[in-house]
């Protein structure tokens, strides 16, 4: 969010934004707010719902966690190690590239609400986390974690939506920010979801 925040700032010197992270479902007219970033499930169908891209999630883990576990050959290996598990999740549903679906019970060692300590849990060799390949991209490329399984990924959706109040008049300062961020998200996550 921050380069597009810095952007729109730049461009707007008359413009402010109020930044607010959560993982709840906010009522967007009752609470005030122009613009919701929802990743995941969609929000209640009184507001305006807008898919910007799909989220495809992986999983993945330390190089050191796993040579220190059971090889994973298989889905059905997972239900042996370690799960650094979000929100309220005990499980993983996953999909092959090819159609096979797949349910894996990890044992689990964390839980969190948060992606980031899930990933920094994953990095000190905890267990394996379900990821969003734009989270884990430097990641990836540098070696601090691996993808497990490739070909398989989360099989419900955690597409990336931007959501407004279903309210018919937008100010024209938040229109041009939904705009400015539709751009950026689509431009910044193109090449991780294909």
């Amino acid at each position: 969010m921050a380069p597009v925040v810095v952007q729109f700032l730049k461009k707007h010197p008359d413009a402010s934004v109020d930044l607010h992270f959560t993982d709840s479902i906010q009522n967007l007219e009752q609470d005030k707010v122009d613009i919701s970033v929802r990743v995941g499930t969609e929000p209640p169908d009184h507001h305006y719902i807008r898919r910007i891209v799909t989220n495809k999630r992986i999983l993945v883990a330390s190089q050191t966690y796993l040579a220190s576990r059971a090889p994973i050959k298989s889905v059905t290996d997972l239900d042996e190690h370690d799960g650094l598990l979000l929100g309220r999740t005990s499980i993983w549903s996953l999909i092959h590239q090819d159609g096979q679906t797949h349910v894996a019970f990890p044992k689990q060692r964390l839980r969190a609400i948060t992606g980031d300590v899930l990933l920094s849990m994953c990095k000190a060799n905890l267990g394996i986390a379900l990821k969003s390949i734009w989270d884990v991209r430097r990641d990836l490329e540098n070696g601090k974690v691996i993808q497990v399984l490739p070909g398989w990924f989360q099989a419900h959706s955690s597409d990336i939506m931007l959501v407004t109040p279903s309210k018919k008049f937008v100010s024209p300062t938040a229109f041009a920010f939904n705009h400015m961020l539709t751009d950026y998200l689509k431009s910044a996550l193109r090449h991780d979801n294909q």
